[in-house]
């Protein structure tokens, strides 16, 4: 992997490397550039990981990703005979009353954070 030309390129990257990407560009873009320019282009391209983030449902609510990692550590426990305790914490949110038509159906009554309006 450490050996990957530029050009040769790479369909998909195993899980545990695109979780490393996601968290370390995550917690700092400029430590995830040298990391990649240290690694001869190791890691996936800036492009490629907001690619990753446009797939994630972003409406407001619930998410599947978060039942989907709330039902694996509830698994897990289960697995090994532990007790499992949730706690939901709830931060309280703007309320618009603008409701807009995206083509496909309508959004709205949700503080986008644009400061406007």
């Amino acid at each position: 992997m450490l050996h990957r030309g530029k050009k040769m390129m790479r369909k998909s990257y195993p899980a545990e490397l695109r979780a490393f990407a996601l968290t370390l560009q995550f917690y700092s873009t400029k430590a995830y550039n040298y990391v990649r320019k240290h690694f001869q282009l190791a890691l996936p391209h800036p492009r490629s990981i907001r690619r990753w983030y446009e797939s994630l449902d972003g409406q407001p609510g619930f998410t599947g990703e978060a039942f989907a990692a709330m039902q694996a550590r509830a698994d897990l426990c289960k697995a090994t005979g532990k007790s499992i305790l949730c706690a939901l914490m709830i931060d309280e949110i703007a309320i618009r009353k603008h409701v807009e038509w995206t083509g496909t159906k309508f959004t709205g009554y949700v503080d986008m954070g644009t400061g406007g309006r």
